[in-house]
Order: structure tokens, then sequence, then C-alpha cells
């Protein structure tokens, strides 16, 4: 996940994965799914207020979550 902190877009990357295989959330501090736009790997945080979000990404099998925080300035 990178860069971090980002102003406007964000790369995700799971090693060897296709990110289509996984819902991917950005969470606010207080735990609600914030809306954002996702195309191939990069994720549009522009519309984001500035703040600390955390990133959730969750294989649409199960069998893998990982989550990440990062900072909007």
């Amino acid at each position: 996940l990178f860069p971090n902190p980002a102003s406007s877009e964000i790369t995700l990357s799971i090693e060897g994965e296709d990110l289509s295989n996984y819902q991917i959330d950005i969470l606010n501090i207080l735990g609600a799914i914030q809306p954002i736009q996702i195309q191939n790997s990069k994720i549009s945080i522009a519309s984001l207020a500035a703040g600390v979000y955390w990133v959730s990404a969750r294989s649409k099998n199960g069998n893998l979550h990982l989550s990440a925080k990062i900072i909007k300035y």
C-alpha cells in the first residue's frame, strides 16, 4: 500500500493476486465505510477529508483479510 501518506490516490498491491478477487473498503476512524473508486490497483481517495483511515481487503473466498492504516492529507 503506497504512497502513505497520500493526497489523492493510493496503490494496493497483493503479490500475485488480482484485486477483483477482493472486497476493498476504506473506513474512517469511527468505522464507517467511505465511498471510493477503484481502477486496477489504484484507489482514489481524493474525495476523502484529511485524516486517518483503515484500508481493509478481504478475499471473496474468505481465506485472507488484510488491513492497513493510511493517512490522507
